[in-house]
C-alpha cells in the first residue's frame, strides 16, 4: 500500500513577483512553505521567480481590487491545493495624491486584504490559519500629501486589526507588519517626505 505523500503548508502571498513580495516568497519558500504566488500584471518575473521556489509552488493571477477579482484569485489557489494554509497580504499601490489611479487606492489597499482574510477564514475544516497584512510605517505619524489617500488605507487597514484578529480567533492568527522605507516603485518619480520612525516617546 501506498502512502499519499502529505504537502506542505501552502502561502498564498499576493503581489508576489517584486521587491517585497518577492523577498517574502522567497523567505518563506526557504522555510519549507509552497508558495502560490499571486500577480496581476509582472507575469515574467512572476514565472521566473516561481522556478525558483519550492517544488509545487505556482503563480496565480488576478485583480484584487474588486469583490470578484479577489474570489477569482481564492478559487483559482484552491485549484491547484487542497486548502490555503496562510496568506500574506501584501498587494498594494504606493501612489501620489495626484495621480489618476489613486481611486483604485482605497479597493486594493483595504478592501482587498480584508476580502481575501474572510475567504480564508471560509475554508472548510479545523485546520489552522494564519494572515499577515503588510502595513507601512507612514502609518505612526499623521497622514500628509503628497501621500494623503495611501496612507489613510493603510491606517485603515491597521485600526481592524484587534477587531478581525478577535473575530476569527481562535482558528485564524492574525497579524500585521509595517516595514519601513523599501525601493520605490519603478514607476514613480516623485520623491517621498520624510518618514517619522515613530511618534511614541
Amino acid at each position: 500500500m501506498t502512502r499519499r505523500r502529505k504537502l506542505p503548508p501552502t502561502v498564498l502571498v499576493t503581489g508576489g513577483s517584486r521587491r517585497l513580495g518577492a523577498a517574502i516568497c522567497t523567505a518563506l519558500s526557504s522555510a519549507g512553505y509552497r508558495i502560490a504566488l499571486h500577480f496581476n500584471h509582472s507575469e515574467k518575473p512572476a514565472l521566473a521567480l516561481c522556478r525558483t521556489l519550492a517544488p509545487g509552488s505556482f503563480v496565480v493571477r488576478g485583480d484584487l481590487s474588486t469583490p470578484a477579482g479577489c474570489r477569482s484569485v481564492f478559487a483559482q489557489t484552491l485549484e491547484w491545493t487542497p486548502r490555503i494554509d496562510a496568506l500574506v497580504n501584501n498587494a498594494a499601490l504606493f501612489l501620489p495624491d495626484t495621480s489618476p489611479s489613486a481611486p483604485i487606492l482605497r479597493p486594493l489597499n483595504y478592501w482587498a486584504p480584508r476580502r481575501l482574510l474572510r475567504l480564508l477564514a471560509a475554508q472548510p475544516g479545523t485546520f489552522p490559519l494564519s494572515c499577515v497584512h503588510l502595513l507601512d510605517a507612514r502609518i505612526a505619524a499623521s497622514p500628509s500629501p503628497p501621500f494623503l489617500a495611501y496612507t489613510r488605507t493603510k491606517l485603515a487597514l491597521a485600526r481592524t486589526l484587534r477587531r478581525d484578529a478577535l473575530t476569527y480567533a481562535p482558528r485564524l492568527r492574525l497579524n500585521a507588519i509595517a516595514p519601513g522605507p523599501v525601493l520605490p516603485p519603478e514607476t514613480l518619480h516623485e520623491k517621498a517626505p520624510p518618514l517619522p520612525l515613530s511618534t511614541r516617546p
